[in-house]
């Protein structure tokens, strides 16, 4: 963005500024003519359309979000559109009329356009100045990427891009968006000129100019949050927009040939070839990759392997589980032994009572009749 206007404090705030500079646009019919398409001659205003850039306004081709295409609803053309050819005339050729259209007041710019190649949904912000007077052709290298299932699968933190299930995510196009949320967040207000209309925030008015022109500085350099570490001390925008993980860059290699005594610009845009490189993004190591790693360094310092260190992973286990076991067996042995003792020291022994009976009367002398002589004799024998 780039704001020089410093005395508008006596016009009126209620100019819309937007619809000053659509009105004042170059009409299509006058500035774009002989415009060519798959091999035919086309209309320039069927298939150029007005679009909102950081530039302003400007007439654009093959782009999701421009005017018309936001509030068109049918289409005959399947959108977007494609070429299945390379080389000079397979694309979209067009010549800008320059002559008849009047400049601003004391404009010091020269004379010339600026030409923009991004994708199509890609906001515009970004293009080259092409003087009146020369035939430019443009060919384009088209280099894509996209981030494999096992870079998606990592944590948001650790993820190297960001990823959209419809695709509609694009670094540039938040890189715009975080400078529409600056100039709402000094001047309180949206410059709708240079970025999409919300029904939240209000369109800048012609005095909002003023404050866009004061923070010129800030609005004209940014950072990304991926890079804060390189952030030096001037002021600047800060932007949580990290790139796509499935992204589309179109590479521009121009050729410009002169035209004597001529204000019109000869456009011819086209693929340089009919391939084009295709970039993964990948993870290097992995988890398993790292496990395979320490085997191999175990091997070649160790003279070990992998199922070397699971057999002494096991034999430890089983050795531990010995220990245990005997540990437990000898202290249930000990708590026995002990329950023992303990069973020997609390019985109190006692005298042990005999126990005789009662006491017999003394036993008659029995004569023995077949001795009676002889215990006659003996009368003490019994």
């Amino acid at each position: 963005m780039n704001f020089g206007y410093r005395s508008l404090r006596h016009l009126r705030e209620d100019i819309n500024v937007t619809r000053i500079l659509l009105e004042t646009i170059p009409k299509c019919s006058d500035l774009l003519s002989r415009c060519w398409w798959r091999n035919s001659y086309r209309d320039c205003c069927e298939i150029f359309e007005v679009q909102k850039t950081e530039y302003g306004f400007c007439y654009s081709f093959n782009s999701e979000l421009s005017e018309e295409r936001r509030d068109q609803t049918k289409d005959k053309e399947t959108r977007p559109r494609r070429t299945s050819g390379y080389g000079e005339w397979s694309g979209v050729q067009l010549t800008m009329n320059l002559e008849n259209i009047n400049k601003p007041p004391n404009s010091k710019e020269m004379d010339g356009g600026y030409v923009m190649i991004q994708g199509p949904r890609v906001w515009p912000n970004s293009g080259t100045m092409t003087p009146v007077g020369v035939v430019l052709s443009i060919a384009l290298d088209c280099i894509s990427g996209y981030a494999t299932q096992r870079v998606l699968e990592l944590d948001d933190d650790r993820m190297p891009c960001k990823y959209d299930e419809n695709g509609l995510y694009n670094q540039q196009t938040c890189i715009s968006f975080c400078k529409r949320a600056y100039a709402v967040k000094y001047c309180g207000c949206n410059p709708s000129f240079l970025f999409p209309s919300t029904t939240t925030i209000r369109d800048c008015n012609i005095k909002d100019l003023i404050c866009l022109a004061e923070n010129n500085d800030i609005f004209n350099s940014y950072y990304l949050l991926q890079d804060k570490q390189i952030v030096d001390d001037k002021p600047g925008m800060l932007c949580d927009c990290p790139p796509e993980c499935e992204y589309y860059f179109y590479k521009p290699r121009l050729t410009v040939v002169p035209i004597s005594r001529s204000k019109d610009i000869v456009v011819d845009i086209h693929f340089e070839t009919q391939t084009s490189f295709r970039y993964k993004t990948d993870i290097v190591l992995t988890k398993l990759d790292l496990l395979v790693s320490f085997g191999g360094i175990i091997g070649l310092f160790l003279g070990g392997s992998l199922l070397s260190a699971v057999e002494l992973i096991y034999y430890l286990l089983v050795l531990l589980y010995c220990c245990v076991s005997s540990w437990y067996k000898s202290a249930k042995r000990k708590v026995n032994v002990q329950g023992e003792s303990e069973a020997v020291v609390t019985v109190i022994p006692r005298l042990p009572i005999l126990d005789y009976g009662p006491l017999k009367s003394q036993s008659r002398k029995i004569p023995n009749l077949l001795v009676y002589d002889y215990a006659k004799q003996k009368p003490d024998r019994y």
